[in-house]
């Protein structure tokens, strides 16, 4: 039961955060103009290296506990 919620509460604050890029991408753009798509880019693409690097580490070691 408890991992369900923990899922719900994920989802929803993925939501959240697709939404801050939403407007992230459209302030982006404002500033810079045609540029801003690749700057904005080029952010996405390290912020979510970081963002993703976190739990599937985690992910990993709980997987290698599990097999020992």
């Amino acid at each position: 039961m408890e991992k369900e919620d923990n899922f719900f509460s994920k989802g929803l604050s993925f939501f959240m955060i697709c939404l801050i890029i939403v407007f992230a991408v459209g302030i982006t753009v404002e500033v810079y103009g045609e540029i801003g798509w690749y700057v904005f880019l080029i952010e996405g693409g390290v912020a979510s290296m970081f963002l993703l690097a976190k739990p599937t580490g985690k992910l990993i070691t709980k997987i290698q506990k599990e097999n020992d």
